[in-house]
């Protein structure tokens, strides 16, 4: 949506003041434009970015679905608290639609409050991840999203090298110093289990060193053997995770459409097939860069 301009189906600037109409290029013919997702607004303003495809079933004909792109009204800092975000009035958006925050995370809405004059409020269902910070002017988008299915497991391998060697006389040994840095750690109120040459060392505690020693302690279950100075003690841990949801953009734009239209069962759009020097700022539905490359050179914006 232009920015400061209210989506009012009524008050649609010409389509002069959006591009170079004399670049322009309107297609023969029309597209059935899918009403489903768009019962917000009363039209679809000049310009929308549509996704063009044929119809499935009958041969010739071509359906039109509205790439559902809005723009963040307001500068938003995620700190992993705040859920909600503002976006320029006029958009597409509904409940339950999945917008994507970055290539790694997305949230579902939860609710649109419309009230304010000047922007609209969108609620996601959590708290925005952070590190998911938006400007102003910024374009956010649905996304279909497939759920990820079982697990991940990843696997590490440790080691950690022995300080002082540890004489075995006639008592069992029950401690070992090791160099500092061996990343050991001892679950609570449990054991950990290394190898040292093939044989069990089990670890009940540890105890870092003083800055001023190179070495921490270990307390182990007795051992009757000698170990020798930088002996190697190795062991590993596993780290199990779900597999992460995937999504991909809900749809990119391959044409803009040439006039507004209302949003009616049995609805027609003209495609607009070329235009040029398109002022971005002024476009009611913003496009994304990858709907730029996908309209390509057929489209130049400013």
């Amino acid at each position: 949506m232009a920015a400061g301009v209210s989506y009012d189906a009524s008050t649609f600037v010409a389509a002069e003041e959006l591009y170079n109409v004399k670049s322009g290029y309107r297609m023969a013919g029309g597209a059935n434009l899918y009403v489903t997702d768009l019962s917000a607004q009363e039209k679809i303003p000049p310009l929308t970015p549509l996704y063009v495809v044929a119809d499935n079933d009958y041969a010739g004909v071509k359906n039109a679905y509205v790439v559902r792109n809005a723009k963040v009204q307001a500068d938003f800092t995620a700190n992993n608290t705040l859920a909600k975000i503002k976006i320029e009035k006029g958009s597409f958006w509904k409940v339950d639609d999945n917008i994507a925050f970055d290539e790694s995370n997305y949230g579902t809405i939860k609710a649109i409050v419309t009230t304010n004059a000047d922007y609209d409020e969108v609620e996601f269902d959590a708290a925005i991840p952070t590190g998911c910070d938006f400007s102003k002017g910024d374009v956010l988008f649905p996304v279909t999203v497939k759920k990820g299915v079982g697990t991940t497991t990843v696997t590490t391998a440790h080691e950690a090298v022995v300080y002082e060697a540890a004489v075995y006389v006639s008592d069992d040994i029950t401690s070992l110093k090791i160099v500092k840095g061996s990343g050991i750690e001892v679950p609570a109120e449990d054991t950990l289990t290394v190898k040292l040459a093939g044989n069990d060392i089990v670890i009940s505690n540890f105890a870092a060193g003083a800055a001023e020693v190179a070495y921490d302690t270990i307390t182990i279950t007795g051992i009757a053997y000698s170990v020798p100075l930088g002996a190697v003690l190795s062991w590993s841990t596993s780290v199990t995770t779900n597999k992460p949801d995937t999504f991909v953009a809900e749809r990119t734009a391959n044409f803009l459409a040439y006039a507004p239209v209302k949003v009616e069962t049995g609805a027609s759009v003209t495609l607009l097939g070329r235009a040029f020097e398109i002022d971005e700022d002024k476009l009611y539905i913003p496009v994304t860069d990858a709907d730029k490359a996908s309209l390509g050179d057929r489209f130049m914006f400013i």
